[in-house]
């Protein structure tokens, strides 16, 4: 049904759109973005739940936090994104929606056929052509992953006002890019608050080609109930 539906119709304009490999629509920003956010299983990079565990040190160091108020924050964190995983990998089984280059290139009863479509793709980093991830696409696990650490972040804290800014290992200066061959430069971006780094991981997977926005929009829910879940369980 969903592939009949309205919504997936806007989805498929979107990623069509935003995430093909050589957009004429998406800004160098947002494929920055979406590179930024990646850290696909690339060696030395590893995979979100480290971007995440990144984020929250630099956010900690920040806020110099105690010992104590550390092992509570990361224990609660990482509590959550356990969870998440558990929860976001059993969605992607359950329902087994396909991911974008093969809903793109196979078409639907809603949608054309490009057969030869390319997405930007996750970033190897310098391990080979960029990829779709190869298990299905609902629900996306960066949005899941993401959205339980932030919301803890802002459980935590009790508010989602807060100035930092990360560099992601995607643009260390020392990270190869798979398709110019270059070095990526070294790149931080700013935030102003933990719910706009959380939309940037949101739509860094549509920017990329490799997931449909509602993906990420049922991944982010997913995620925020269960922190909100754990939180409560452990204060």
């Amino acid at each position: 049904q969903f592939l009949r539906s309205e919504k997936y119709i806007s989805d498929y304009n979107e990623v069509v759109s935003l995430g093909t490999r050589n957009s004429q629509t998406r800004t160098a920003d947002q494929t920055e973005v979406g590179i930024f956010w990646g850290y696909d299983g690339a060696p030395k990079l590893g995979v979100p739940p480290r971007l995440y565990n990144q984020v929250v040190r630099v956010i900690a160091i920040k806020k110099n936090n105690t010992l104590q108020q550390n092992a509570q924050l990361f224990a609660f964190v990482n509590y959550a994104m356990a969870d998440a995983g558990i929860s976001a990998w059993e969605t992607k089984y359950y329902y087994e929606l396909w991911r974008p280059i093969l809903g793109v290139r196979q078409g639907s009863p809603t949608t054309r056929a490009i057969p030869n479509w390319l997405p930007l793709g996750a970033p190897a980093d310098g391990g080979g052509d960029n990829f779709t991830p190869p298990f299905p696409s609902y629900v996306s696990g960066h949005s899941t992953f993401g959205s339980a650490a932030f919301e803890m972040l802002r459980l935590f804290y009790g508010t989602d006002q807060f100035q930092f800014q990360f560099q992601s290992d995607e643009y260390n200066g020392a990270t190869k890019d798979s398709i110019t061959g270059r070095v990526r430069p070294n790149r931080t971006r700013s935030y102003e608050r933990f719910s706009q780094a959380e939309e940037e991981n949101f739509l860094s997977r549509i920017y990329l080609g490799v997931h449909w926005r509602i993906d990420q929009e049922e991944g982010r829910t997913m995620g925020r109930k269960i922190a909100k879940y754990i939180y409560d369980k452990l204060t």
